[in-house]
């Protein structure tokens, strides 16, 4: 199996809070994704995605995001999908750092290994209990209780001390 065409897409995900509010009234509505298709030569497809939380917040931004990856697919085309490891490591070489712009390709590749496992990808990554509201959820003013009951968790108790960290495992 070899990857024979890599394509990219530009997508607005609108926030489903409404409207985001950072410090310095910055807002967002909305987050410019990078989605990425992976297609091998059997016709097998992988997608991925990045979508980082945008260029006023973080040094990762979508457009850094999309150039990276027109600098790491022609690197790709012609091999193994399934061989995310050695994959991974070719685009290491060919760009250091940008992991905003390994990510989308990186996953698309696991989801073809996935596929060709006849596993789903979260199974290849050694997780059968995912949770269906995802590891990267977006917190927003709510706070950590009102983002854990978004997530129809129940809040942690509050730890005392200044050492307290709300966090889900």
């Amino acid at each position: 199996m070899k990857i024979e065409r890599i394509e990219l897409f530009q997508v607005d995900l609108p926030y489903s809070g409404g409207i985001y509010h950072l410090s310095g009234g910055r807002t967002y509505e909305s987050f410019d994704a990078s989605i990425v298709k992976i297609t091998a030569d059997d016709g097998t497809t992988g997608w991925g995605e990045s979508t980082p939380f945008g260029a006023t917040y973080i040094a990762a931004h979508a457009r850094g995001t999309r150039a990276g990856i027109a600098e790491l697919a022609p690197v790709l085309l012609g091999r193994d999908p399934r061989r995310v490891d050695r994959n991974y490591d070719l685009m290491d070489a060919t760009l250091v750092g940008h992991n905003h712009a390994k990510t989308p390709l990186d996953i698309a590749c696991w989801d073809i290994f996935g596929k060709s496992a006849g596993l789903p990808v979260y199974e290849t990554a050694g997780r059968r209990d995912w949770n269906a509201h995802g590891h990267d959820l977006l917190h927003s003013r709510r706070g950590p209780g009102g983002n854990a009951a978004a997530c129809g968790r129940p809040p942690r108790p509050r730890l005392p001390g200044p050492l307290h960290q709300d966090r889900h495992p």
